[in-house]
C-alpha cells in the first residue's frame, strides 16, 4: 500500500489510498493499523493515447513478434516471485517440450534475487526460453503487451497491481495472483493463482496453454466487457474526495499514522512482512515508528543512518503513563566497542551492542496525546556494510504498561520465547 503520508505529517489530515483492500488494512481495525479517516480510489488502467506508430529500436523486442509468449512486467525482486515462474516453465517444458511459450520480462533488477540470478546462470534458461528486457521505451513495451499470449502477475502482496489493469487495458488475458489487492484490480476477468503454491499455479498456466480455444474465448470477453478507468475518472473521484475528507475532519491534534500495540512483539523487515501475508495476519510492523537516522528497510529489519536516530509511535495509552519497552538491537560486523543510550522521557539508559541480535529493556513515558519518543545515540567505532556508514540495528520492538506487573511479566515471557525460536531459525 502506497499512502501520501509520514509519521511527521499525518496531523489533522487523512489518507487517500489505491484499494479497498487497502482500505480494509488501514484502518483502526486493520492490518496495517491508521488511526486516520481512509478512502479508497481505484487507480486509473486508461492507457496512453498517440496517433503515432509504435517505434521498436530493439532488434530483440521485434523478434519477438514471430513467438508465442507469456509477458510479465514486474521489477525483478524477491516480493514479485519470479522464482514461481521459473519453476512453473521449467516443469512445463520437461512435460511437454518446445511447444510451450516463451517467457518474457520486463522489468529492472532489483532486490534480494542473488539466488534467482544464480539459478537463471546455473541452468542456462535466458537466451533460450527466457527473455528478460529492461529500460525499454513505452512503445517497445506496448509492442510485447500487444504480441503476448496472455500475462503473468504472481507477484506476493500489491499495494495496487498496475500491470494487471495494464493487461486488461491492452485486451491481454491475465494470469495473476488471489492476495491483498490484486483480484480487485482484475476482477472477473483475470483467473487467479496461489503464489505460495506452485503446484496450483503449474496447473492454471498449463490448463490456459493448453487450450487456444478457451484463451482465445477469455481474450473476446475482454474485448467486449472490460472498460479501463480513465485519468478523467480518477482526477475527479481523487479530489472530490480529498476536498470532502479535508471539510469532515475533526479539529485539534492528530494522531500518527503508526499506532502500535502493546503486549506484543512487533517486527519490520521484509520476510516479517512476507511472512504476515502468507499467514493472512495484520500487517503491523515498526516501519512508520522510524522518525529520523534510519535507512530503508532490508529483509531483517533496519539499520540506523546515524548515530542520534529516533523512533515515534502512538500507543493508545495516557500521558504521564509508565512504559516498558523492548528493542531487538544489534550493530555492524567489524565495529568494536558499541554502546547505545536511550530515552524514551523516564530514564537514560546504556546498552552494550553486539554484531548478534540481543533484547535491552528500559523505562519510558508517554507524552503529548498518547506518543512515545524513543531518542537513541550510538558511540563507538562503527563497521561499514556496502560501503554504508551504518550504526544501530533494530529487528523487532515491543512495549506495555509499565504500571501493570502482570503485563510485564506476560511480554518479558513472549520477548524470552521470541529469543529462543529466532534463534533456532538462525541455527536452521
Amino acid at each position: 500500500m502506497n499512502s501520501s503520508i509520514s509519521p511527521k505529517s499525518s496531523r489533522d489530515c487523512g489518507v487517500i489510498i489505491e484499494s479497498s483492500l487497502s482500505l480494509r488494512n488501514a484502518g483502526p481495525n486493520g492490518d496495517l493499523n491508521f488511526s486516520l479517516p481512509v478512502r479508497p480510489i481505484l487507480l486509473p488502467t486508461e492507457l496512453r493515447k498517440s496517433k503515432k506508430s509504435a517505434k521498436v529500436l530493439n532488434d530483440n523486442i521485434r523478434k519477438m513478434a514471430s513467438e508465442e509468449y507469456v509477458l510479465c512486467v514486474a521489477t525483478i525482486e524477491v516480493r514479485k516471485n519470479h522464482m514461481y515462474q521459473v519453476r512453473i516453465w521449467e516443469r512445463l517444458i520437461k512435460e511437454f517440450g518446445e511447444k510451450i511459450p516463451k517467457l518474457v520480462w520486463v522489468g529492472k533488477w532489483g532486490w534480494q534475487i542473488d539466488d534467482l540470478r544464480h539459478h537463471l546462470a546455473e541452468q542456462g534458461c535466458v537466451g533460450d526460453w527466457l527473455f528478460i528486457f529492461n529500460d525499454i521505451s513505452d512503445d517497445e513495451l506496448e509492442f510485447l503487451y500487444n504480441h503476448c499470449l496472455f500475462t503473468i502477475y504472481t507477484s506476493f502482496a500489491e499495494g495496487f497491481g498496475l500491470p494487471i489493469g495494464e493487461s486488461l487495458a491492452y485486451k491481454k488475458p491475465c494470469i495473476a495472483s488471489n492476495t491483498t489487492s490484486m483480484p480487485e484490480v482484475g476482477g472477473r476477468f483475470v483467473r487467479y493463482l496461489e503464489p505460495w503454491n506452485q503446484s496450483e499455479g503449474y496447473a492454471v498456466v498449463r490448463d490456459t496453454i493448453l487450450d487456444p480455444k478457451g484463451l482465445a474465448e477469455w481474450t473476446a470477453d475482454i474485448e467486449a466487457n472490460f472498460h479501463p478507468k480513465t485519468w478523467q475518472e480518477f482526477c475527479d473521484e481523487f479530489f472530490s474526495t480529498a476536498i470532502g475528507t479535508s471539510t469532515a475532519l475533526p479539529k485539534g491534534p492528530g494522531l500518527l499514522n503508526c499506532l502500535l500495540p502493546k503486549n506484543s512483539i512487533i517486527e519490520g523487515g521484509d520476510d516479517a512482512l512476507l511472512r504476515m501475508a502468507a499467514e493472512h495476519k495484520p500487517i503491523i510492523t515498526f516501519r512508520a515508528a522510524r522518525d529520523s537516522g534510519w535507512f530503508y528497510m532490508e529483509n531483517w529489519g533496519v539499520w540506523a543512518s546515524e548515530r542520534r536516530s529516533s523512533l515515534v509511535f502512538d500507543c493508545g495509552l495516557k500521558q504521564g503513563d509508565k512504559v516498558r519497552i523492548y528493542l531487538e538491537v544489534k550493530c555492524p560486523p567489524r565495529s568494536s566497542e558499541i554502546s547505545l543510550v536511550v530515552n524514551a522521557g523516564a530514564e537514560l539508559a546504556s546498552f552494550k551492542l553486539y554484531e548478534w541480535n540481543r533484547f535491552i529493556s528500559f523505562e519510558g513515558l508517554v507524552g503529548e496525546n498518547g506518543r512515545v519518543t524513543i531518542s537513541l545515540l550510538a558511540r563507538g567505532r562503527f563497521g561499514d556494510v556496502d560501503h554504508r556508514s551504518i550504526h544501530t540495528g533494530l529487528t523487532s520492538m515491543a512495549y506495555c504498561d509499565g504500571s501493570d506487573p502482570l503485563a510485564r511479566i506476560d511480554l518479558l515471557e513472549k520477548v524470552t520465547l521470541y529469543s529462543q525460536i529466532e534463534h533456532l531459525r538462525r541455527e536452521a
